[in-house]
């Protein structure tokens, strides 16, 4: 099974010394998000983890433990925006710290392990079509090498957040302008050798759609062949592979504005994290149901030609 670590919070950016007791632990209790008090157990041995895939938008709590990554199939999903601290109060900036450690874990990393997300794509009086235009390409001069693939996204309003939106002059980005920027981030994109992919968006958008769980990837990482069903569940442009996140809702101090993994609402109070947990907040209860958590393996024997 492959694991998703994690579209719900940012696991190696706040979490990553729980993250690798569970790995030492060899296994991970996560609540389901509708029903929390059932509380799946899930293997991370290697006989039943197919691959991680991480997500975030500061990864460099996890430089000092890759070698303990090594075993596993992985590739990290950096997300680097050019936004400030106005949209994104709590990261380092992007311009020194966050693309610094970005190449530093391209000289540790293949290009194959290094995804960057420009990602959501929103306006404001700040951030104009042009503005997007320039950063894009700066970053694209800067990441051209030490990666082969730029995944991106627009904004969703989602109700939750909109109070958010509305607050700092956030607005998401009208249709003729996705397309029109679209081309012109591609045009871009092509130059510095970098492939460009759409998120859960329309497909009649001029750009490929992403795989962002993406089997073919780990396969040409490990060498090996994957067989994988289509994630269920995700919205209806989500090309991601079938995957198990073990992440938790409200619980990223990242506090991003537009971010809808805390819904809108404050997060989960820190305390209640105990990195030598099973749980990544709290601890069982007796009105808790833990069951196993089925974990096809999705890897074959057979060597990979691509």
């Amino acid at each position: 099974m492959i694991i998703s670590v994690s579209r719900r919070t940012d696991i190696p950016a706040y979490y990553t010394p729980w993250f690798i007791n569970r790995l030492t632990a060899g296994e991970v209790f996560v609540r389901n998000p509708y029903r929390p008090h059932q509380v799946s157990r899930i293997s991370l041995s290697e006989d039943t983890v197919d691959g991680f895939v991480f997500w975030s938008k500061n990864p460099a709590p996890l430089l000092p433990h890759l070698s303990k990554l090594i075993k596993y199939p992985f590739y990290i999903q950096y997300t680097l925006t050019p936004y400030g601290k106005d949209i994104e109060p709590h990261l380092p900036d992007k311009w020194t710290t966050a693309l610094h450690n970005f190449k530093v874990f391209s000289a540790q990393l293949s290009s194959k392990q290094l995804v960057w997300r420009y990602d959501p794509i929103l306006l404001s009086g700040r951030y104009t079509p042009a503005f997007h235009l320039n950063a894009f390409e700066k970053l694209c001069a800067s990441l051209s090498g030490k990666t082969d693939l730029c995944i991106l996204s627009f904004l969703d309003a989602y109700p939750s957040i909109q109070p958010a939106l509305k607050k700092h002059g956030i607005q998401t980005v009208p249709r003729s302008m996705q397309m029109e920027l679209l081309s012109n981030f591609s045009a871009i994109s092509n130059q510095y050798g970098i492939s460009l992919a759409a998120c859960a968006e329309d497909t009649e958008l001029p750009v490929t759609k992403s795989s962002c769980i993406d089997h073919h990837r780990l396969a040409t990482i490990s060498g090996k062949t994957y067989v994988v069903p289509k994630a269920k569940g995700q919205r209806p442009n989500c090309g991601c592979c079938e995957s198990i996140d073990i992440g938790s809702y409200r619980t990223c101090p990242g506090n991003c504005i537009y971010c809808y993994a805390n819904q809108g609402k404050v997060p989960s109070p820190h305390s209640a994290h105990n990195p030598d947990s099973p749980l990544l907040f709290g601890s069982l209860t007796e009105a808790d149901t833990l069951t196993n958590r089925d974990m096809p393996l999705f890897q074959t024997n057979q060597i990979s030609m691509f």
